[in-house]
C-alpha cells in the first residue's frame, strides 16, 4: 500500500476546512442579528474591558 493512499494520516486527501474568514461578519451584521444598533454593540464591547469590580456594579 502506498503511503500517500493510506487513509487516516497526513497524506490522505482532505476536504478543505472552513475558516473564520469565509464566514466573516461585520459589527453591523452582528448588531442586526441581536436587534440592537451598532453603537449599542460598541458600548457592550467597551463594558467588557472594565475591571471586574466595575462590571459587577454595572450589572446590578
Amino acid at each position: 500500500m502506498n503511503t500517500q493512499e493510506t487513509v487516516g494520516n497526513q497524506y490522505s486527501p482532505k476536504e478543505p476546512k472552513s475558516n473564520n474568514f469565509t464566514l466573516a461578519k461585520t459589527q453591523e451584521d452582528i448588531a442586526q442579528e441581536l436587534g440592537i444598533t451598532k453603537q449599542q454593540l460598541h458600548n457592550y464591547k467597551k463594558l467588557l474591558t472594565l475591571i471586574p469590580e466595575l462590571q459587577d456594579m454595572v450589572e446590578n
